[in-house]
């Protein structure tokens, strides 16, 4: 019945494209731009509700140079139990107080509103790099929020070598280094977002918004490699071999 509704529903999207094509230029633009606008508006930024106090917040450090800003938040989980997907919000202010870049804009990647691992009693250095301040910042207050997910199961091993700092023409400074992965688990994601932003990075005219565009890109890719590979399992799964009297339905009604 599943692929029976998801085939329904392909007939009417592939129905509505049909239609679509029939349309002016100016109707299909002017359907693109309420769509767009519609999905904006409902997409909500980062709330914290609730402040998690299972992590501390030991020390905060705003960077700034000619490339731009940074903030780098010093946490400790506290509790008993490992915690993934952690969310932290940040005000960063300049020299009066005043609130120059906050990470609550909709669309954000999750490493940039939250902290991914933090294993218990460790403490961890939470890096935003692509803080766009409008000012310069000073000083940054930070929100830690709860969540409800918690690490179950062994963390992939994943072995980083020492970076070793180089100077680019276009990128100017940057840290170059080796990831091993060590366990069984294939880091799919990783490659196929840090690969082509190592390459993009070194061409003229780099701008960091081009790292968000190859993330969703690299997350869209993921998703639909995993349902080919689960439509492939469940096809080679689901099949049931037929008896040798069996008789169709059509062959009994004729």
């Amino acid at each position: 019945m599943r692929w029976g509704s998801a085939c329904l529903a392909s007939l009417v999207a592939l129905s509505a494209i049909a239609l679509g094509a029939c349309q002016s230029s100016q109707e299909k633009s002017a359907e693109l731009e309420k769509s767009g606008h519609n999905a904006i508006s409902k997409e909500k930024g980062l709330q914290i509700t609730a402040v998690n106090k299972q992590v501390k917040v030991l020390d905060t450090t705003t960077l700034t140079d000619k490339n731009g800003s940074a903030v780098v938040v010093t946490l400790k989980n506290e509790s008993s139990q490992g915690l993934i997907n952690t969310p932290i919000a940040i005000d960063v202010q300049d020299a009066k107080g005043k609130s120059v870049f906050k990470n609550n804009d909709p669309g954000l990647e999750a490493s940039l509103i939250g902290v991914p691992l933090m294993q218990a009693g460790q403490t961890v250095d939470w890096v935003n790099d692509q803080v766009l301040a409008a000012g310069t910042p000073k000083s940054v207050k930070v929100q830690v929020g709860s969540t409800k997910d918690t690490l179950s199961s062994s963390v992939p091993e994943l072995e980083v070598s020492k970076p070793k700092l180089k100077t680019d023409p276009y990128s100017g400074t940057e840290a170059a280094g080796t990831v091993t992965n060590k366990s069984g688990i294939d880091q799919t994601r990783l490659i196929l977002f840090a690969v082509p932003a190592m390459l993009i990075s070194r061409m003229p005219g780099f701008e960091i918004r081009e790292l968000w565009y190859l993330s969703v890109g690299s997350i869209v890719f993921q998703m639909c490699v995993n349902l080919l590979l689960l439509r492939h399992e469940l096809r080679k799964r689901l099949r049931f071999d037929e008896p040798e009297n069996f008789i169709p339905a059509s062959a009994t009604a004729s």
